[in-house]
């Protein structure tokens, strides 16, 4: 049997180092996460990134770890973004859709506000939102 924390630990260096590379930004592991919580990686501007990996998933996992994202993100006063993949796919990214965000068409806790991008595209939004912003 794999123990999830280190596979935990081991897809959230997968996810930091793809962040690295992708975008140029250097996240780490938040390692008092599972003593004091919070979310899984540190140093991503503008969002507070979960990461989910799993033999597969439903929509009912998605909107579990979108809620449990948002509750972090508020904490940390940054914008949840969640990192998901079933065995053997791509990443894909959970994020609140920008414009619904901007304009309160949804509350953020909603899942319907919800937009999954793939990580690469996401990559370089956040790279040209860092730009924008001048980070």
């Amino acid at each position: 049997m794999v123990n999830s924390r280190s596979k935990g630990a081991r897809n959230e260096r997968a996810v930091a180092q793809y962040i690295e590379e992708y975008c140029g930004v250097a996240a780490e592991r938040n390692h008092s996460q599972s003593a004091k919580g919070g979310h899984d990686l540190l140093g991503v501007p503008f969002y507070a990134v979960e990461v989910k990996a799993y033999a597969r998933y439903t929509d009912a996992d998605r909107v579990r770890w979108w809620d449990q994202a948002v509750r972090q993100a508020k904490i940390a006063e940054l914008e949840p973004a969640v990192w998901f993949r079933a065995n053997r796919q791509d990443w894909q990214v959970m994020i609140a859709h920008p414009q619904a965000l901007a304009s309160n068409i949804f509350e953020l806790a909603d899942f319907r506000i919800v937009q999954t991008l793939h990580a690469e595209l996401w990559c370089s939004f956040l790279t040209e939102r860092m730009a924008a912003d001048g980070s």
